[in-house]
């Protein structure tokens, strides 16, 4: 019967009523179903040596079982019980649904199917009756897609009674044309969490070089590039915030922590875009379907963000592109962005007025020379000031203490033990177990005597009253200056030191202090 829907109908009726998941499934067996139904010498070639196969694969079982003594008459018996289940499977549309639903578990469908069947053998066939049938199984599942009552018969069951009930009543018609109506251009549509943006957000140069590049296309990939703590993700969170209150229609924000999670959740994107045939891809196959989507897509203001990522290797084949698309990622390494057409910007630290201000405003107190103070204990790092403004905000809102107190009270103890990570701040985890793992990386990246070389010139460093040293000076850490090179160059990669306009090598102030704190110096 001819359905009494206009495309545009249609097509809202399944958004409406089964969620974007449920309708790439749908969509995925239209689509396999008119490419693959069997037509043509090719595709019966196909099913003909699949039969030839599986012929061989249970004459070599029934063999095996008469040579180990079992009576021919039972495994031609065994046998019999199983084309018989599987004749009535074929037209079975719950069957058809499970294997197309769920294809592992077909296998143990078809045992519970066959349970009575198997009961009435004699137990010497009952194990061959078993590998016979989940050998069936796989077959129907290699078989199945080319049958031409596939597209029907699991449509039918994919769209539930309530849905083909509903299609099928005008007043629900009536209830979808007004809907349509109401429902004007479509939806923003966001993926990912992207982290709370601090109600004082300084607006510093670097975020507006990002949002200069994004928001006049004048760059299509952008990276932030600086030591963990700066504010890269802070800055990226910033201008996507800006950029979905400006309606811009795609917004998607990605953890990119290692190439296995950017997979997952690009493969996921596929999904929640309804890329043809997603739902029984693989991962990969998925984030294909998504970027071939994302290229065809009409130009608009679209973009991405790849957050954290450890090297630029981990997006190679993974970067969308496509007209109005932009793309930026943060990371700590500095290598690779520029050979890979990325437009780098550098994140560093606050500078002191910025620090003095962040505290000021995050506390709600106005005491500008001790915030100074305080500002310079902590190394001017964003995230650490973060969580030191949220210490006092918290106990001032208590028992009263006061920036300098906690300035004092920060040179008798270990940050680690006056200040704690406290749930929905804008960093999202605890600094000082984000600095230590960032050293700790970057160590772990390098072949021993480079690391150990590395070692060496962070206790250099970070030894008492240095503010610097030239490459020069730090090359003679260790016996080979090759191998001292290298060990410097990781430093200098991740991010964990840096060089001044001056040519000396530094470290942050507060990284100082957390690796003299945790004894790695």
């Amino acid at each position: 019967m001819d359905s009494p829907f206009d495309s545009e109908a249609l097509e809202t009726t399944r958004e409406l009523l089964l969620g974007s998941e449920r309708c790439a499934r749908v969509d995925a067996i239209l689509v396999d179903a008119e490419d693959v139904v069997l037509s043509g010498p090719e595709a019966e070639g196909l099913l003909v040596e699949s039969a030839r196969r599986t012929n061989e694969r249970v004459n070599r079982l029934k063999q095996a079982y008469v040579a180990k003594g079992v009576d021919a008459q039972l495994v031609e018996t065994a046998e019999a019980e199983v084309a018989e289940i599987i004749s009535g499977m074929s037209q079975n549309p719950r069957a058809l649904k499970e294997l197309i639903g769920n294809p592992k578990g077909f296998p143990g469908f078809l045992a519970k199917e066959g349970a009575q069947a198997r009961s009435r053998l004699d137990e010497s066939v009952r194990e061959l009756f078993d590998e016979l049938l989940t050998q069936s199984a796989e077959d129907m599942a290699i078989m199945t897609p080319w049958s031409s009552e596939f597209n029907v018969t699991a449509l039918r069951e994919l769209l539930d009674d309530q849905v083909r009930t509903a299609l099928e009543t005008n007043h629900f018609l009536d209830v979808l044309t007004e809907r349509i109506k109401d429902k004007g251009p479509s939806a923003k549509q966001t993926m990912g969490a992207w982290p709370q943006v601090s109600t004082t957000f300084i607006e510093r140069p670097e975020f507006g070089d990002l949002a200069d590049l994004v928001l006049n296309s004048s760059s299509k990939r952008t990276v932030l590039v600086g030591m963990c703590g700066a504010g890269k993700t802070q800055i990226a969170a910033k201008l996507v915030k800006q950029c979905y209150w400006n309606d811009w229609p795609f917004v998607v924000w990605i953890d990119a922590r290692d190439r296995e999670n950017i997979v997952s959740e690009m493969a996921n994107l596929g999904m929640y875009m309804g890329a043809a045939g997603a739902w029984k891809m693989t991962p990969e196959r998925r984030v294909e379907g998504c970027l071939n989507a994302l290229a065809l897509t009409s130009p608009r203001d679209r973009l991405f963000v790849f957050d954290g990522v450890d090297r630029v290797e981990d997006l190679e084949g993974l970067v969308p592109e496509g007209l109005g698309l932009r793309v930026i990622a943060t990371s700590r390494r500095q290598s690779g962005w520029a050979e890979n057409g990325w437009h780098v910007i550098p994140v560093g630290a606050f500078t002191r007025e910025q620090s003095v201000d962040y505290l000021l405003a995050y506390t709600e107190q106005q005491d500008r020379e001790n915030a100074n103070r305080l500002a310079e204990e902590l190394g001017d790092l964003p995230a650490v000031l973060s969580q030191a403004a949220a210490d006092i905000w918290e106990v001032d809102s208590a028992i009263g203490r006061s920036i300098g107190e906690y300035c004092d009270l920060l040179r008798q103890e270990p940050f680690s033990r006056i200040s704690r990570k406290r749930p929905g701040l804008e960093y999202p985890v605890d600094i000082v177990d984000a600095l230590h793992e960032a050293v700790a990386r970057a160590l772990e990246d390098m072949d021993s005597p480079e690391a150990e070389a590395a070692s060496e010139q962070l206790r250099n460093l970070a030894a008492p009253h240095v503010s610097g040293l030239s490459k020069s000076q730090l090359l003679t850490c260790g016996r080979d200056r090759a191998v001292s090179e290298r060990g410097l160059d990781g430093l200098l990669d991740y991010s964990v030191c840096q060089q001044d306009p001056d040519g000396l090598l530094k470290l942050n102030r507060f990284l100082v202090r957390i690796l003299r704190e945790r004894s790695v110096v």
